[in-house]
């Protein structure tokens, strides 16, 4: 349920049937924690029923609304990311799932349902590295190339084999979700894999102006008189004699 309260939205959760020992766990796990990839406590009931307040994050989780394509892997770096940090504060979620993972309007994902958080031993990371699996097997997929899929599925059964930290994992899909560098095409690629033909072909037109250069600031050397150049007396032209005017 989502209620409007001093102007802005909270999210309430309401005592189940399993009664108030889990929302009051969730409570106290959310108390010690301010991180922006887990929801934001605002209070919780002390008298029965129980209700749960958090900040709202948005409508749906990922059950029902799944992160586009475009995105998807590295929202799930993201929620990897986030289940690393609580490791590190010797803390587990205890159940990693779609329907626990929402998405903020910036389109960060934020965690919720941490009613079965509990210490970071080996059980409970293993149990959130299982949930991590779940979610790159049924999020990950769509319409991400197949290598790209290929390796998704290789980091989910590496989370399940107990292979993988959390932290690895964030670290692997975030290098997976960045875009690669086009691929060089033409003439000039090919050349880079061949330096010293790259070389030379830079070289020789420099080499080739050059040679021109000298040729035409050095002396002739042909013994040929028609190849020296002009003197003056050739380069002014000879004035035109004319007769004398013959008288009528």
């Amino acid at each position: 349920m989502v209620v409007r309260l001093h102007g802005r939205l909270l999210a309430v959760k309401r005592q189940g049937p399993n009664g108030p020992d889990r929302l009051r766990r969730e409570a106290e796990v959310l108390g010690g924690l301010s991180h922006p990839g887990l929801v934001q406590l605002v209070d919780v009931s002390a008298t029965e029923p129980i209700e749960l307040r958090t900040v709202f994050v948005g409508p749906a989780s990922w059950d029902r609304m799944p992160p586009s394509a475009p995105e998807r892997v590295a929202a799930l770096a993201a929620v990897a990311a986030t289940v690393a940090d609580l490791h590190e504060l010797d803390t587990t979620h205890g159940a990693v799932h779609p329907s626990h993972v929402l998405t903020a309007d910036d389109d960060r994902p934020v965690l919720c349902g941490l009613a079965d958080a509990g210490p970071a031993d080996d059980d409970g990371r293993a149990r959130d590295l299982d949930g991590l699996a779940g979610l790159l097997e049924d999020i990950g997929g769509g319409a991400e190339p197949a290598s790209v899929r290929a390796r998704i599925d290789d980091l989910a059964t590496r989370c399940r084999a107990g292979s993988l930290d959390a932290r690895s994992l964030a670290r692997e899909l975030d290098h997976l979700a960045r875009p690669s560098p086009p691929a060089r095409t033409g003439v000039l690629p090919a050349l880079d894999a061949r330096r010293g033909t790259r070389v030379a072909l830079v070289a020789a037109p420099l080499l080739v102006g050059w040679l021109a250069l000298h040729q035409m600031s050095s002396p002739p050397t042909s013994d040929d008189p028609s190849d020296a150049p002009p003197g003056p007396a050739e380069e002014i032209a000879s004035p035109t004699t004319l007769p004398p005017a013959s008288r009528a």
